[in-house]
């Protein structure tokens, strides 16, 4: 058994796995088992990681249909033996001392969850991404902020300085934690899958240990189709919105998480008006004003749509605001 489970989600990676394998296999600390789940590339992903894994005995390959990457996750840490677990994006790359440093503060703080600040990396161009946490262990008391703060800032005016810690990695997870209560990445959910992960997993946690180094690079693809139209965005986002409003409704008290959780709802919102509005949208303006009415009526948004005289930024999206409050 080793001491972690590094698991790389992987699909059609082939211009990126590389760096990724060659950032985890060179670790400093090398009691790791690395697990790569091919979730049904049809490049040339696979092939470099067999060449890998023939020089490497530690690396163990999981080859799947294509299920999203929820589903792979979840089987990656069904053959994981560590006594910690690690992620890491097949697109992504770490430092060389990031198993050593996360271990090391961990295991010393006997802590049960590690985060580290990362990098967010556009080409030429790296944006340092601090935790932003005066505190570097955060004890029971005050993790319920931190759970908070993942969801939205607190501050309704400013913008979500936490959002890139929402995800599974750039962290280090005891794999007791996950395996005795059964927390799983939800395949239902298309979007939010790692945050619903991350929450569900700092329930059961009594400490958190921030490492302060930059360790955990993500590449940014520039050319993402994120400005494209899609189908029923709507519906995505709302889905993700039920579960985190039953989830806090079972962990706090309303007025602790009520601003935040109507910030984030007006944010999709937003951006759910915007793709509907979008000129790849091939609907009639008829069928596009249509489909924005019936999501105003939505009983999920119409609460925070009506009260939306706060939190929400820019001029345009509060314009934006009044002039949908009035299609209700």
């Amino acid at each position: 058994m080793s001491k972690i489970s590094i698991i790389i989600p992987m699909y059609n990676a082939k211009e990126y796995i590389a760096r990724c394998l060659e950032s985890v296999i060179n670790q400093s600390f090398s009691d790791i088992e690395i697990i790569i789940v091919n979730d049904g590339s049809t490049d040339e992903s696979l092939e470099i990681c067999r060449k890998y894994a023939k020089v490497d005995e530690r690396i163990i390959i999981l080859n799947k249909d294509n299920n999203g990457v929820s589903v792979a996750r979840n089987q990656g840490m069904n053959v994981a033996t560590g006594e910690y677990v690690m992620f890491v994006d097949s697109d992504d790359w770490i430092d060389e001392n990031m198993c050593q440093d996360l271990y090391k503060r961990i295991s010393e703080c006997h802590a049960d969850i590690c985060f580290c600040n990362n990098i967010k990396e556009y080409g030429n161009r790296s944006e340092y991404i601090d935790f932003g946490c005066l505190k570097d262990v955060i004890n029971l008391d005050e993790i319920k902020e931190v759970i908070l703060s993942l969801i939205e800032e607190k501050d309704i005016k400013i913008a979500h300085r936490r959002e890139t810690f929402r995800g599974p990695c750039a962290k280090l997870y005891k794999r007791s934690i996950i395996i005795d209560n059964n927390i799983t990445f939800k395949r239902e959910l298309a979007i939010g899958e790692d945050l619903v992960f991350n929450l569900e997993y700092l329930k059961y946690c009594e400490k958190i240990v921030v490492e302060k180094k930059f360790l955990y690079h993500y590449r940014v693809n520039l050319y993402s189709a994120t400005k494209r139209y899609r189908e029923n965005a709507w519906d995505t986002y709302r889905k993700l919105l039920v579960i985190l409003e039953e989830y806090l409704e079972s962990n706090f008290f309303e007025i602790e998480y009520m601003d935040r959780l109507n910030k984030l709802k007006l944010k999709y919102f937003i951006i759910s008006v915007n793709n509907e509005m979008s000129k790849f949208n091939k609907k009639s303006y008829v069928e596009k004003i249509s489909y924005i009415k019936s999501i105003c009526e939505d009983e999920v948004i119409n609460f925070a749509l009506k009260n939306s005289s706060k939190g929400t930024r820019g001029p345009k999206n509060r314009i934006k605001l009044f002039l949908l409050r009035n299609i209700v």
